[in-house]
């Protein structure tokens, strides 16, 4: 009841709930929750394709759950880039390397740019500018 995931009562209340995290442990924590509840929870139950890690990928929802994730992180990335209040584009850990690309994960967590709205990746030599339409802040 009193954690934020127990806070955010559906999807629609999720953005701003978990934007306001004031770092990404928290959030990361959150999330974490969340994934699991959408992919284990009440909603798609314990036993359905979507709980296994072998069928998971090949259900639809997979790939909807992920991008609802990837939303909520560039949310919360972009409302403290407009507060100015953190740095979310550099964590604890960060420095740690992915394990199929050998690169530090600081480098796809970007840059903002902020007169196109977007994430600049990789960090140090951006490739792409990542955005989503009618994104809050």
């Amino acid at each position: 009841p009193g954690t934020p995931a127990a806070r955010a009562g559906s999807c629609a209340t999720v953005g701003p709930v978990f934007r306001m995290m004031e770092d990404l442990k928290t959030l990361s924590e959150a999330v974490d929750g969340l994934r699991a509840t959408l992919h284990c929870g009440q909603a798609v139950g314990a036993k359905s394709t979507m709980c296994n890690e072998a069928t998971a990928p090949w259900d639809p929802l997979f790939w909807l759950d992920y991008a609802f994730l990837d939303r909520i992180f560039f949310s919360w990335q972009r409302h403290h880039h407009i507060a100015n209040d953190i740095d979310s584009t550099d964590c604890y850990g960060c420095e740690m390397h992915m394990t199929h690309y050998h690169e530090p994960l600081s480098e796809w967590f970007g840059k903002q740019d902020a007169e196109n709205g977007c994430i600049m990746v990789p960090k140090s030599d951006p490739q792409a500018c990542i955005s989503y339409e009618n994104a809050e802040a």
